[in-house]
């Protein structure tokens, strides 16, 4: 069920593809201001870098700003770029993730087996290879 209580009912969303420019961005904006989108649409790009110590604190810091006002509501590995893998982890190289500000979700429940990608996604290239994303990005 989606309705949001927010106080400006003026829809706003956010679709960022900047090519790695996202991070400046999210770094750069805060919480207020990401806050008054009700859907941000992100892709991450050189994900590759998050077996970087600093990248990783920058990742985790922008999350833990998102985090506060949203939900991620869907993912979806672009298959551009392949995966990067370190010590038997993971990531795809670059991802696209959908972002929910979280008054605008009165409920939410599946019993659906959850599986990245979709079976309503599609592939980003398509001659190349589906990722197909372990269950360790949604489970604990």
């Amino acid at each position: 069920t989606y309705e949001c209580s927010g106080s400006d009912d003026t829809p706003k969303i956010l679709q960022m593809d900047i090519e790695g420019g996202e991070y400046d961005v999210l770094c750069f904006e805060d919480e207020k201001t990401l806050s008054k989108f009700k859907i941000m649409i992100i892709e991450f790009h050189n994900l590759h870098k998050l077996f970087e110590r600093d990248f990783l604190r920058m990742f985790s810091a922008i999350f833990d700003k998102i985090y506060k006002n949203f939900y991620i509501c869907h993912a979806h590995p672009n298959n551009c770029c392949g995966i990067a893998s370190l010590n038997g982890n993971s990531t795809p190289r670059v991802m696209e993730i959908t972002f929910i500000r979280k008054d605008c979700v009165l409920s939410c429940s599946s019993s659906s087996k959850v599986q990245l990608p979709h079976d309503l996604d599609r592939k980003n290239v398509h001659y190349k290879r589906d990722i197909i994303m372990p269950s360790s990005f949604w489970s604990s």
